[in-house]
């Protein structure tokens, strides 16, 4: 048995919303947790920061379960707003921005900036670096199916020609595609459509 622990910090003023979703967990989290030989699960909470304590048979084959667990269709699966520190994301883009300004002769003007995760998770952020919504989780179904109705605007090839991406219905070009055919408001906030 292995011991795993962790610690998160919650956005100030948070811990309500924080407490609402820790309720009641996912039923088919728990099962997934349980499968993954995952048990004495804990979170411990002083101010705004989380400890957090899990046993474990083997944590690489619990990591690989949980990477591998397929999105449920039991609703649209989001990272919890807790875990989202919006103004440290808003420091990291103006200084991003500086950066690149730096490289150049003239001043550019920032539109996005990708945070290193696995490159697939996103959130959207409005002119004054505010959340537009909770970044949705990679395993949620929206993508499902979504990769053929792209290549059938845009050529498998020309993007792979564009991005040299492998097509994964998680890439965050798929999710941006499906949010423009859901007509999703975040996306037209964020554009100004």
């Amino acid at each position: 048995m292995e011991r795993v622990a962790f610690t998160m910090k919650l956005l100030p003023g948070a811990e309500a919303e924080y407490r609402r979703r820790h309720a009641a967990v996912w039923p088919e989290m728990l099962d997934a947790l349980r499968a993954a030989g995952c048990g004495n699960y804990s979170i411990y909470q002083r101010d705004d920061d989380l400890f957090g304590v899990f046993d474990v048979l083997d944590f690489d084959r619990f990591r690989a379960m949980m990477d591998a667990r397929p999105s449920t269709p039991a609703g649209r699966r989001t990272w919890r707003p807790s875990s989202i520190r919006a103004p440290t994301l808003r420091r990291a883009s103006i200084d991003a921005s500086r950066r690149c300004s730096a490289l150049t002769d003239s001043p550019l003007r920032l539109v996005a900036i990708d945070l290193g995760t696995w490159g697939v998770d996103f959130g959207l952020l409005d002119a004054r670096g505010r959340l537009l919504g909770n970044p949705v989780h990679y395993r949620d179904a929206r993508t499902a199916g979504v990769p053929e109705l792209a290549f059938g605007v845009v050529p498998r090839e020309e993007i792979y020609r564009a991005t040299g991406i492998q097509f994964m219905p998680i890439n965050t070009l798929f999710q941006l595609y499906s949010m423009a055919r859901a007509g999703d408001p975040q996306l037209r906030a964020r554009i100004g459509c």
